[in-house]
């Protein structure tokens, strides 16, 4: 699995970049070799008894592809594209549960059925701006949480922050250019 995920990421760094397995070094008796190919802005990974879901975001797709989940079977052949164009902007995380897939965005929770391809929302508007969107949902006890931050990573929207795309970005909650809260009591 770290294989796979690894190079999943590593296909996602570089445009122009082709994953080669003997970049990575494995420990004396371990080899590691592709698994899925062809994919080209994948975020996220799932599986279920008999499949591999992967969500690719869309986001900066040399080939222009929207955000879309790749099914394959569990020898990397692939079955078949879930989705193509109903998810948010950018697929961020994907989770297999309970039958269903849950996707995460910018600010929506997605459930997509894994064999129709049919989306419903779960949650959407979630205030997610900047650089903390919606994580990977996870579900425990019949509960699902997902994570989702703060605009910044230092309190201050400035340029070096998405440019100054979001330093003029406006937040839809209270009409001020994109900030972080700071805390207060409650």
């Amino acid at each position: 699995v770290i294989g796979v995920v690894g190079l999943l990421f590593a296909a996602s760094l570089a445009l122009a970049y082709s994953p080669n397995a003997s970049d990575i070094q494995v420990p004396p008796g371990y080899k590691i070799e592709p698994f899925i190919t062809g994919v080209t802005t994948p975020m996220g990974v799932t599986f279920s008894k008999d499949e591999v879901f992967v969500a690719e975001s869309g986001w900066q797709s040399p080939s222009g592809k929207k955000a879309a989940i790749q099914v394959f079977d569990m020898h990397g052949k692939h079955k078949r594209t879930l989705a193509e164009g109903k998810l948010d902007a950018n697929a961020l995380g994907i989770t297999y549960y309970r039958g269903e897939l849950y996707v995460s965005g910018v600010n929506t929770i997605l459930k997509v059925n894994p064999k129709t391809g049919a989306v419903s929302t779960v949650l959407k508007d979630l205030p997610s701006m900047g650089d903390h969107n919606v994580s990977k949902v996870q579900f425990h006890n019949g509960y699902m949480y997902w994570g989702l931050g703060s605009y910044t990573n230092s309190g201050v929207v400035g340029e070096d922050v998405a440019g100054p795309m979001l330093a003029k970005t406006k937040d839809p909650n209270t009409g001020e250019n994109g900030r972080d809260v700071p805390c207060k009591d409650i």
